[in-house]
């Protein structure tokens, strides 16, 4: 199994069920899908109405911790312009949005996830969630690139590149 071994070798693994039900000859045979993949993740990030999909948990924070609950050492629930919840076994937070004039809201999970995984690549899993302080400052970042996606029409060119998320940073 492909990702047993990747974990065997140290790969930090990331989901994001990113559900289109369209795609799914039904909704419970997705459901069963994604529950069966959570154990083998690290990291999971979902939305607001994926978290509900999930584990029937109209509140947030009793779904992120039945996600915790199956293995994943971070989990991340994004809300759009309300931010995102993240959660470990030790701490859950809040880390609001950036305020900015949206036009497209496409890719932003993405540039949120690609954002998220450059800080877990560049410090490590272990490191950030034992440091609260430090998985703020990765979220942050992973804030900042949704916010600036969200400023640009369509999909590939309206993905940040580090430089202009730290541009954006720095105007703060």
């Amino acid at each position: 199994d492909a990702i047993n071994l990747a974990k065997s070798n140290g790969a930090v693994i990331s989901y994001d069920p990113n559900l289109r039900l369209n795609l799914w000859p039904c909704a419970e045979e997705a459901k069963n899908k994604i529950i069966e993949a959570i154990p083998l993740a690290d990291i999971i990030k979902v939305n607001d109405e994926e978290i509900f999909f999930i584990t029937g948990e109209k509140d947030i924070k009793k779904g992120i911790q039945k996600l915790i609950s199956k293995g994943p050492k971070l989990c991340i629930v994004t809300m759009g312009a309300k931010g995102c919840i993240y959660s470990t076994s030790k701490y859950t937070g809040l880390m609001p949005a950036f305020k900015v004039r949206t036009v497209d809201a496409t890719g932003c999970g993405d540039s949120f996830v690609a954002g998220l995984l450059a800080g877990v690549a560049e410090r490590g899993l272990d490191c950030l969630i034992g440091d609260q302080r430090k998985i703020v400052y990765v979220l942050k970042f992973a804030s900042a690139a949704a916010a600036i996606t969200s400023t640009r029409k369509g999909v590939i060119a309206s993905l940040p590149c580090r430089a202009d998320v730290e541009k954006f940073l720095s105007k703060l």
